[in-house]
């Protein structure tokens, strides 16, 4: 090192930055795992796409999760379940009347908009 002159050194820095160089872009071409999976699925399509068949044959073939469900009844609640009944019959009857009444109501709502509009408020009167 020491008999080395200085144009010898940066020769040497020079050539190591190359090779640094180099070594990176074989490292970066290396870690691109995107076109490293489409140039391999270019050169081995029967290969991928058999794959991917065989994987979603065998996990359409899995068993499916069956859930368990306790239910408790209590003697006592006998009287509420009843009641829950009837809530969800009237529920089912409003929903019913509602659906029949949509188009009398949205009529009706339109009159009063289209009055407000025109400025025939009976109310201002």
């Amino acid at each position: 090192m020491a008999g080395q002159t200085k144009d010898e050194l940066i020769a040497e820095i020079e050539i190591a930055r190359l090779r640094l160089r180099q070594s990176l872009g074989g490292l970066r071409k290396q870690a691109d795992l995107g076109t490293r999976m489409k140039s391999s699925f270019a050169e081995h399509k029967t290969v991928w796409l058999g794959g991917a068949s065989i994987a979603g044959w065998i996990i359409s073939r899995l068993p499916a999760r069956k859930k368990k469900v306790k239910v408790f009844v209590d003697k006592k609640t006998d009287g509420k379940l009843r009641e829950t009944a009837e809530a969800g019959l009237l529920i089912w009857l409003l929903k019913f009347l509602f659906t029949l009444l949509k188009p009398a109501m949205a009529a009706f709502a339109t009159q009063k908009i289209a009055d407000l509009a025109s400025g025939n408020d009976r109310w201002k009167k």
